[in-house]
């Protein structure tokens, strides 16, 4: 197009990123290509050209960092080679020495910036977990589904022909009763202990967290995804893309369950300890409600339990 004015930009942005996961879904790109690909860009490309991608220029100090002491002498007359060569190899010894003590800085320095940016990179993605945290929680057992949302569950979910996923799965009781109705299951939980502890009780779980293995799965891959328990646990920025995964993964007619306590318990007498020791908080359901239907769900509907609601919703576009 001549004018730019008639061109959407995100809509071309949209259908590169589109062209781009259908080539590796059909494996004329490979992650090796990829990897190749991004190698040979971030040996050529100016500073500048990777923007703000803090990541990215970290790798480029950590790869200057590592300075090669023999001094190139090719150029020049014969000559001057060979005074180039003999000046290399007499002051070897104290070029070497200088260029370790930079590298061991520089080598040091580029660590700690990474160590840093990793560290804002979980504060702006909402993960604000700490290993003194997760081991005070890990105290606590996880909290039993009523009767009623097992129910509920398996009712919404007894059309399902694909894949269903259960995160987080506690020590299983869901999904040994899901595969019992005859739904292909797969449970993630990302306490090793309750993973054993399901494992001793015949249901084989995977050791992950809900985020982690929704974004590993493909697009439409799933056929029904079950939350429960996440919500509690989870901050604003971890609520919006466990929203917008449930979208992606999920295929049309898929169907989607969250049972999460709701945020009444915490204006009560005796707030739940785990809850009120977690870094985020559980959204009402009407936010859930307000999210899924954003993101092109339809039939949600909120069923209130005692002290926590389940919310089911189908995918559109069957």
């Amino acid at each position: 197009m001549s004018d730019d004015a008639d061109l959407d930009h995100h809509a071309l942005i949209a259908e590169i990123y589109e062209d781009l996961r259908n080539r590796r879904e059909s494996g004329e790109i490979t992650a090796s290509l990829e990897d190749e690909i991004d190698a040979a860009f971030a040996r050529v490309a100016p500073v500048a050209a990777f923007g703000g991608d803090a990541r990215v220029l970290i790798e480029r100090a950590e790869d200057a960092a590592s300075i090669d002491p023999h001094v190139p002498v090719a150029g020049g007359s014969p000559v001057v080679t060979f005074v180039k060569r003999i000046l290399r190899k007499s002051m070897f010894w104290y070029v070497a020495w200088v260029t370790n003590q930079i590298g061991q800085f520089a080598g040091s320095l580029s660590r700690a910036v990474r160590l840093i940016e990793a560290r804002l990179s979980d504060v702006e993605a909402g993960r604000l977990r700490t290993p003194r945290t997760d081991a005070e929680l890990a105290r606590f057992e996880p909290r039993q589904l009523e009767d009623a949302a097992f129910d509920h569950i398996v009712s919404h979910l007894e059309e399902c022909r694909g894949p269903v996923l259960v995160a987080e799965a506690a020590t299983g009781h869901l999904v040994g009763r899901l595969r019992t109705a005859g739904l292909d299951v797969e449970g993630v939980e990302p306490r090793a202990d309750l993973v054993a502890r399901a494992a001793a009780g015949g249901v084989g779980l995977v050791v992950a967290t809900a985020q982690d293995r929704l974004r590993s799965l493909r697009s439409a891959e799933l056929d029904g995804l079950v939350l429960v328990g996440v919500s509690e646990r989870s901050t604003p920025e971890q609520h919006l893309e466990l929203a917008d995964l449930a979208s992606v993964t999920l295929r049309p007619g898929g169907r989607v369950a969250i049972v999460a306590a709701s945020p009444t318990v915490l204006a009560a007498e005796g707030v739940p300890v785990d809850i009120d020791l977690s870094p985020g908080r559980p959204l009402a359901a009407s936010t859930w409600r307000y999210l899924l239907l954003a993101r092109g769900f339809d039939e949600v509907v909120v069923v209130d339990l005692t002290t926590s609601y389940c919310v089911t919703a189908v995918k559109a576009g069957r």
